[in-house]
Protein backbone atom coordinates (compact mmCIF):
# COMPACT_ATOMS: atom_id res chain seq x y z
CA UNK A 1 0.00 0.00 0.00
CA UNK A 2 2.63 2.44 0.54
CA UNK A 3 4.36 1.82 -2.35
CA UNK A 4 1.30 2.68 -4.23
CA UNK A 5 1.18 5.64 -2.21
CA UNK A 6 4.12 6.94 -3.46
CA UNK A 7 3.38 6.07 -6.73
CA UNK A 8 4.17 8.29 -9.78
CA UNK A 9 0.11 7.74 -10.61
CA UNK A 10 -1.49 8.57 -6.93
CA UNK A 11 0.91 11.68 -6.80
CA UNK A 12 -0.46 13.02 -10.19
CA UNK A 13 -4.37 12.76 -8.81
CA UNK A 14 -3.27 14.40 -6.00
CA UNK A 15 -1.53 17.50 -7.84
CA UNK A 16 -4.59 17.62 -10.10
CA UNK A 17 -6.96 17.77 -7.26
CA UNK A 18 -5.15 20.18 -5.33
CA UNK A 19 -4.68 22.29 -8.55
CA UNK A 20 -8.05 22.24 -8.90
CA UNK A 21 -8.89 23.66 -5.59
CA UNK A 22 -6.14 26.28 -6.08
CA UNK A 23 -7.47 27.25 -9.39
CA UNK A 24 -10.98 27.91 -8.21
CA UNK A 25 -9.99 29.53 -5.00
CA UNK A 26 -8.09 32.16 -7.46
CA UNK A 27 -10.90 32.48 -9.77
CA UNK A 28 -12.89 34.37 -7.04
CA UNK A 29 -16.68 33.76 -6.29
CA UNK A 30 -18.94 33.02 -9.04
CA UNK A 31 -16.07 32.75 -11.63
CA UNK A 32 -13.98 30.03 -12.67
CA UNK A 33 -10.32 29.57 -14.15
CA UNK A 34 -11.14 29.67 -17.33
CA UNK A 35 -13.80 32.35 -17.62
CA UNK A 36 -17.60 32.11 -17.83
CA UNK A 37 -18.78 33.25 -14.70
CA UNK A 38 -20.99 30.17 -13.80
CA UNK A 39 -23.90 30.80 -11.35
CA UNK A 40 -26.56 28.98 -11.11
CA UNK A 41 -28.72 31.32 -8.59
CA UNK A 42 -27.51 30.41 -5.71
CA UNK A 43 -27.58 33.02 -2.49
CA UNK A 44 -23.93 32.56 -1.98
CA UNK A 45 -23.15 33.52 -5.55
CA UNK A 46 -21.12 31.04 -6.35
CA UNK A 47 -23.34 28.43 -7.43
CA UNK A 48 -21.79 24.67 -8.00
CA UNK A 49 -18.42 25.82 -8.48
CA UNK A 50 -17.67 26.15 -4.54
CA UNK A 51 -19.53 23.07 -3.40
CA UNK A 52 -17.56 21.17 -5.92
CA UNK A 53 -13.99 22.80 -4.88
CA UNK A 54 -15.06 22.27 -1.13
CA UNK A 55 -15.76 18.53 -1.84
CA UNK A 56 -12.13 18.15 -3.19
CA UNK A 57 -10.78 20.16 -0.07
CA UNK A 58 -13.09 17.86 1.79
CA UNK A 59 -11.48 14.82 -0.31
CA UNK A 60 -8.03 16.00 -0.27
CA UNK A 61 -8.02 16.79 3.76
CA UNK A 62 -9.43 13.35 4.37
CA UNK A 63 -7.06 11.54 2.10
CA UNK A 64 -3.48 13.49 3.59
CA UNK A 65 -5.33 12.14 7.06
CA UNK A 66 -5.60 8.63 5.63
CA UNK A 67 -2.03 8.84 4.17
CA UNK A 68 -0.60 9.80 7.58
CA UNK A 69 -1.97 7.27 9.23
CA UNK A 70 -1.07 4.40 7.25
CA UNK A 71 2.94 5.89 7.40
CA UNK A 72 2.57 5.94 11.16
CA UNK A 73 1.40 2.39 11.08
CA UNK A 74 3.84 1.15 8.77
CA UNK A 75 6.45 2.61 10.44
CA UNK A 76 5.33 1.15 13.91
CA UNK A 77 4.90 -2.22 12.11
CA UNK A 78 9.10 -1.40 10.72
CA UNK A 79 9.78 -0.94 14.07
CA UNK A 80 7.87 -4.05 15.42
CA UNK A 81 9.76 -6.18 13.12
CA UNK A 82 12.66 -4.50 14.44
CA UNK A 83 12.22 -5.13 18.31
CA UNK A 84 10.81 -8.84 17.38
CA UNK A 85 14.02 -10.05 15.47
CA UNK A 86 16.26 -8.71 18.50
CA UNK A 87 13.88 -10.74 21.03
CA UNK A 88 14.16 -13.61 18.63
CA UNK A 89 17.80 -14.08 19.52
CA UNK A 90 17.45 -14.64 23.07
CA UNK A 91 14.26 -16.51 23.09
CA UNK A 92 14.94 -18.85 20.00
CA UNK A 93 17.32 -21.35 23.09
CA UNK A 94 14.79 -21.22 25.18
CA UNK A 95 12.77 -23.50 22.68
CA UNK A 96 15.76 -24.98 21.50
CA UNK A 97 18.71 -25.47 23.46
CA UNK A 98 19.51 -27.22 26.01
CA UNK A 99 19.67 -26.27 29.91
CA UNK A 100 23.50 -25.22 29.59
CA UNK A 101 23.01 -23.39 26.24
CA UNK A 102 20.19 -21.68 28.00
CA UNK A 103 22.28 -20.35 30.67
CA UNK A 104 25.03 -19.23 28.00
Amino acid sequence: ITEQLKSRDCKAVFNVLYAVTRNTQAAGPGGSAGGGGVDNGGSRGGGTLPKGRQTVFNTLRRWKHIDIAITEAFNEAKDNVKYLTTLEKFIEPLYAGTPLQIID
